[in-house]
């Protein structure tokens, strides 16, 4: 790259002052003599500038006159004889003839360079390492945007104390946003005709398990477990089961503590509702298991997002097309289809329970709560953020648009992302918008002394009672 040059065409110099005009030192192991390019020296200036940093950093060696750094004239320097380094030189790590006393100031240094501004001593520090310093100004930046965006309020939250009419009203609108904000539009998705694969089987106690593909969209398979039980009495309940946010296992922690004798946070237990008399379809979410893996699931997030889509709309998409898998089976009662899963599989089992009217009980556990309280106040996948969803729709909301059909959460009371406590009020809402529609028994918050897991008695419980009425 060349350097820009010394007289710079089509732009009005008059008035600008010279580096030593304005008594602005540099350190010299750091200056970048005229190198960087104008827009890069904005971008710097915007950057410090939106940090709100005003006056004092590092002295150093005077300026070479010969360089040539440009510094817009509207940016006033303190008196550089009152300016100290913020952070004493000796007192770095690294400090010296090996490490260089300079390097605690070398963004002090950076900051005047591109644009002449001062930037303000740290106070109560004494001795920053880099991961302290990137700790410390990260922190600032997710407080303060923490701070600011849990002010703004929803743009049209469910009306609660307006009736039944108006609540219902309320459901076909917002029904329509839920799906804007997950970018997804059916008359978009192309029309992809129903193909499963059986291409495994397996016999076990009480069930056959089928490994099955399906088409989702043109070139793309999802793989699934398929559990038909030996007894069954056909036409037989069925239920989507949703594995949670587990890189590269994908459908198979639905079923591991069977495999090898664990249980945790994710395992859903497919097998025990396969031997309750279930047929099950446990698929890999896009992006996990087989079809991806943690690295590439955070890629694929991203991807979308970079073309104007979101994970959750995609596998919202999906999971409409295993209720059509299910469907498909002359052995599942198309009416009597539920959905559940834990975590990521919890929020699935929402969305899909509130978008598709198909299934009649859903069992989601380990998502209740709010934006505020966990998206915002937690660090969690890139696939969790949706643009104008923090505006748009919360999880009650979202949960509400399923009323009057049954939909019950499961939160622990140790689950350090979703607990229990963090639940209430959300459930508060939801049981709310159930008692307009006459629905109060539809929907319960069943709350365990666990942590971030499903509970299979219950789930079987609310399928049972949903699906399989005595």
């Amino acid at each position: 790259m060349m350097p820009p040059p010394t007289s710079m065409p089509n732009r009005d110099l008059a008035g600008v002052q010279s580096d030593a005009d304005r008594g602005i030192r540099y350190s010299p192991r750091t200056r970048i003599p005229g190198l960087i390019p104008l827009a890069a020296r904005r971008f710097a200036c915007a950057a410090v500038a939106t940090l709100g940093l005003g006056a004092a950093a590092c002295t150093g060696a005077p300026a070479d006159d010969s360089a040539d750094v440009f510094v817009y004239p509207d940016v006033q320097p303190a008196d550089p004889d009152t300016i100290a380094c913020p952070v004493p030189h000796d007192d770095v790590e690294g400090s010296g003839e090996d490490g260089g006393g300079d390097e605690a100031c070398d963004v002090y240094d950076l900051a005047q360079q591109l644009c002449g501004v001062y930037l303000p001593p740290v106070t109560n520090v004494t001795t920053w390492s880099d991961e302290q310093l990137e700790s410390e100004w990260t922190t600032r930046a997710t407080d303060h945007m923490m701070a600011v965006l849990r002010t703004e309020p929803m743009t049209d939250p469910a009306p609660l104390d307006a009736g039944a009419d108006a609540f219902v009203a309320w459901q076909e609108t917002a029904e329509a946003r839920l799906l804007e904000v997950l970018r997804f539009d059916a008359a978009s998705w192309p029309d992809t005709p129903l193909l499963v694969q059986e291409r495994e089987f397996e016999t076990f106690d009480g069930y056959e398990r089928r490994t099955i593909d399906y088409l989702v969209e043109p070139g793309f398979r999802i793989p699934a477990y398929l559990y038909v039980p030996h007894e069954l009495a056909t036409p037989a309940p069925g239920l989507v089961i949703w594995h949670g946010h587990n890189g590269d296992y994908g459908r198979i922690d639905v079923d591991r503590a069977r495999e090898n004798g664990t249980f945790n946070r994710y395992h859903e237990g497919a097998s025990r509702l396969a031997e309750a008399g279930y047929v099950v379809l446990a698929p890999d979410i896009r992006s996990f298991g087989e079809t991806g893996s943690a690295d590439q699931h955070d890629h694929f997030a991203k991807m979308l997002l970079l073309h104007g889509r979101v994970a959750l709309g995609v596998f919202l998409a999906d999971a409409m097309k295993a209720v059509d898998v299910l469907e498909s089976y002359e052995f599942v009662d198309a009416e009597r289809i539920g959905t559940g899963g834990t975590s990521l599989g919890g929020q699935l089992t929402i969305y899909l329970t509130a978008a598709d009217a198909r299934v009649r009980v859903g069992v989601a556990a380990g998502y209740l709560g709010s934006h505020r309280g966990t998206h915002l106040s937690l660090l969690h996948c890139v696939c969790q953020y949706m643009p104008l969803m923090g505006r748009t729709m919360d999880i009650a909301d979202a949960a509400m648009l399923a009323a009057p059909r049954p939909l019950v959460f499961v939160n622990g009371r140790r689950d350090p992302i979703f607990g229990a406590a963090d639940a209430e009020t959300p459930f508060e809402r939801v049981a709310a918008a159930y008692a307009l529609l006459d629905a109060e028994d539809a929907t319960a918050l069943a709350a365990h002394d666990g942590e971030h897991e499903w509970v299979p008695d219950t789930a079987l419980e609310v399928f049972d009672r949903w699906l399989r009425p005595q």
